[in-house]
């Protein structure tokens, strides 16, 4: 026989269930990128170690030098957050090396990386600025 009584559920259990951290901001995110080539172009870190080792690593640092007011991230956020934006990254990294291999009257650092995100904007389908960077 089926009861007619609700369930009781426990408030406590459902609040645990949806404690989500918030989504990254831009300027969170410039920070996760720092910290990931940080880590990823240590030569002391970033060969020969496990992908969890390397995660946790970047996981580390980004909590070590999150922005103000950022709350911690866990390592399976920060791996989740990088297939996301890794995308837009690689092709930011395609349009620079582009305008570095036009080598034009050896432009200055600034000029290229102006002319790299002219040219990012230019060939996204929704013509959108690449956000991941910091000045």
């Amino acid at each position: 026989m089926v009861s007619s009584r609700p369930a009781v559920v426990d408030p406590n259990l459902q609040a645990s269930k949806s404690k989500k951290p918030k989504n990254f901001v831009a300027e969170k995110e410039c920070q996760f990128c720092v910290n990931f080539l940080h880590i990823s172009q240590n030569p002391k870190t970033r060969n020969g170690k496990k992908s969890n080792t390397f995660w946790d690593r970047v996981c580390e640092d980004y909590n070590k030098n999150k922005p103000i007011c950022g709350i911690e991230r866990l390592t399976r956020s920060l791996e989740t957050k990088w297939g996301i934006i890794k995308y837009d990254v690689a092709k930011f990294c395609g349009c620079y090396n582009f305008v570095i291999a036009l080598n034009e009257s050896r432009s200055f650092q600034e000029d290229t990386l102006q002319k790299a995100l002219e040219l990012y904007k230019l060939k996204d389908l929704k013509h959108q600025s690449f956000t991941f960077i910091s000045f």
